[in-house]
């Protein structure tokens, strides 16, 4: 059954990584208040806990909100397999990026034995910093186990 998979319970590590975004991401899950950054395009390592591996079908950033709206317009997400290392081409060896469209930030697909993401923000709008940044996760967990689809 999907679900957002992104809660407190499940992943290992969520943080900016950058240094100038001074947050601890409590606030970036669903229907929180969201989380700021100094900067325009800062990138999120979302990492889940051993041993789970998730089939991910949906990354979006969640922009509506009543009270807290989000300003993040775009993003590009390259993902970890089961090993930790990000999943690359098999011709050119480069990391396959997956990139939203340009005024909506969700990444639709059907990504397997995920460990985890690295999430970059490449549009706001107006381009300023990030604000309000929740991120949303659609698909289930494998608990290690391969699932076969």
């Amino acid at each position: 059954m999907e679900k957002n998979i992104l809660t407190r319970d499940n992943v290992e590590k969520y943080e900016f990584l950058n240094l100038m975004c001074l947050s601890t991401m409590g606030n970036a899950y669903e229907n929180g208040k969201g989380e700021n950054c100094a900067l325009k395009n800062p990138e999120v390592l979302i990492k889940f806990k051993r041993p789970n591996e998730a089939y991910v079908t949906k990354v979006q950033v969640q922009r509506e909100s009543l009270h807290f709206p989000g300003n993040v317009r775009q993003i590009e997400a390259v993902f970890f397999n089961a090993n930790d290392s990000i999943i690359t081409d098999e011709i050119t060896g480069e990391p396959i990026r997956w990139t939203s469209p340009e005024d909506e930030p969700t990444i639709t697909g059907y990504f397997r034995d995920v460990r985890g993401l690295k999430l970059k923000i490449l549009k706001t709008d107006n381009n300023e910093a990030v604000r309000r940044l929740r991120v949303k996760i659609t698909g289930c967990h494998s608990l290690g186990l391969k699932i076969l689809f």
